[in-house]
């Protein structure tokens, strides 16, 4: 919320949605990095070819492990239910 606010301040509440957006998705497939495929930090910092092989081949491949579109379609639609200016609860984003 606080980088929200930052931003928005300095580039636009356009600009600062997208980067909201963007960081979210870059947190959500950094989550599913770890979880479902057991990397962690050090992994790329000692091993980056098979982490970039591994990550490439998701990428590349969304479909045949369908949980990561999963995850970034929930996560995505909880935001989006936050984030919405009708919605009476308190957090939004």
């Amino acid at each position: 919320y606080l980088m929200h606010v930052i931003w928005q301040r300095a580039v636009g509440s356009v600009l600062a949605w997208l980067a909201v957006a963007g960081a979210l998705a870059l947190a959500s497939f950094g989550v599913y990095v770890g979880r479902f495929l057991r990397f962690n930090s050090w992994d790329s910092l000692v091993r980056p070819r098979q982490v970039v092989d591994v990550i490439r081949t998701e990428v590349e491949n969304p479909l045949v492990e369908p949980k990561i579109v999963a995850a970034l379609g929930v996560l995505y639609a909880y935001w989006l239910e936050k984030s919405n200016p009708g919605n009476s609860s308190e957090l939004t984003l």
